[in-house]
C-alpha cells in the first residue's frame, strides 16, 4: 500500500494507497494538535517508509518524525475535512 506525507508551501498532502487529503498546516494541527511545526529554515518535509527527509530547498537533512500513523488515519480526515478534503473543517 502507498503511503507518503508531504508539508510544503503551508499545505499538508497525505496519501494511503488511492486516497488523497490535503489542507492547510493550521487545518492539520486541528485535527493533530501534537503535530509539530517545520523547523525553522526547513521549507518541506517528506515522509514515505522508505524515505524520509526535511528540506531547506538545498540541503536535505534526516526526518525523525514518523508520519505513517498520520497516513493510516486518512479516512478519519477525510470525513473532518470540507470541500473535497480541502478547506473548513466538518462538524
Amino acid at each position: 500500500m502507498y503511503l507518503q506525507f508531504v508539508e510544503s508551501g503551508g499545505m499538508v498532502t497525505l496519501w494511503y494507497g488511492l486516497l488523497t487529503v490535503q489542507c492547510t498546516v493550521a487545518e492539520f494541527q486541528t485535527i493533530e494538535p501534537s503535530y509539530p511545526s517545520l523547523p525553522p529554515g526547513i521549507i518541506t518535509r517528506q515522509w514515505t517508509p522508505e524515505l524520509s527527509f526535511l528540506s531547506n530547498g538545498w540541503i536535505q537533512q534526516p526526518n525523525t518524525l514518523d508520519c505513517r500513523a498520520y497516513c493510516l488515519k486518512i479516512s478519519e480526515y477525510q470525513q473532518r475535512l470540507g470541500h473535497a478534503n480541502r478547506g473548513v473543517l466538518a462538524p
